[in-house]
């Protein structure tokens, strides 16, 4: 069996998880900048999704 994600399927994936963790991917490029992640979820977030994400894939 293989499962196809698409562009926009990874991109609702982006912005739920944003939504759980109550940050937007803004939020979480600073967090990134400056080293200090609010929790350890935002600096795994940021793991995944971050260094191959820009903001227009998270609209």
């Amino acid at each position: 069996m293989v499962i196809v994600v698409t562009e926009l399927d990874t991109a609702h994936s982006i912005r739920n998880a944003l939504s759980r963790l109550g940050c937007t991917f803004e939020d979480l490029h600073e967090m990134h900048r400056t080293g200090d992640y609010a929790t350890l979820k935002h600096r795994l977030a940021w793991i995944a999704i971050g260094p191959t994400t820009t903001t227009a894939n998270t609209t």
